[in-house]
């Protein structure tokens, strides 16, 4: 099967998997279809920012934490995870695999497709890091401890440009606030430059 069939066939089974985790008991409060579940799913991994219901209020926190997941592991690329995981468990990285990772990366090049899926990584963890210390400033004094996971979360989200939100009204509530209205449009901007312009910066 031609490499990009066999990501597009790994990319359908990991959004399955993400619904059939939305759609537990444990993620959700009340109940939900399985098709919202896929729906949201799809969304989270294609990074298209679409939904259903409101995110934080149907959700659980391990509901909003498999969608996080699902929208990181998307953003950054299905492969980029797998090849860093490979890499730690010390199994080597065959020649499939290297063509699949190409295909996910966007590359022309089989060369120095580790490097670039560790790049990534490091600089995908590193700007959301920032963003979210950045934005638990605002998000703890209003929500407590809570507020951590509201700054990793939306971090993350506006990192990979997926357009989820814990609130209804998304963050228009915070409309005047400096530091949500300067971390969220920086964050979309590194997300969206890719990978390899930040890199070279």
């Amino acid at each position: 099967m031609p490499p990009p069939a066999l990501l597009s066939l790994y990319y359908m089974a990991f959004i399955i998997l993400g619904a059939i985790l939305l759609w537990l008991p444990i993620s959700h409060h009340g109940d939900i279809g399985l098709g919202e579940a896929l729906f949201t799913s799809t969304s989270a991994v294609t990074v298209t920012g679409l939904v259903l219901a409101d995110t934080g209020a149907t959700f659980t926190g391990f509901g909003q934490a498999v969608i996080a997941a699902l929208i990181q592991l998307g953003g950054l690329g299905l492969m980029t995870f797998a090849v860093l995981l490979l890499g730690a468990l010390g199994i080597p990285i065959g020649m499939p695999q290297r063509l699949i990772l190409r295909e996910d990366l966007n590359q022309t090049s089989l060369s120095n497709l580790s490097y670039i899926a560790r790049m990534i990584l490091i600089i995908a963890v590193s700007c959301e890091a920032v963003g979210a210390a950045l934005l638990a400033l605002v998000f703890v004094p209003e929500f407590g401890w809570a507020g951590l996971w509201e700054a990793v979360f939306h971090s993350i989200s506006a990192f990979n440009n997926a357009g989820f939100a814990l609130h209804p009204d998304s963050l228009s509530q915070w409309v005047g606030n400096p530091i949500i209205n300067l971390v969220i449009p920086a964050l979309f901007i590194l997300g969206g430059l890719g990978f390899i312009v930040v890199g070279d910066v």
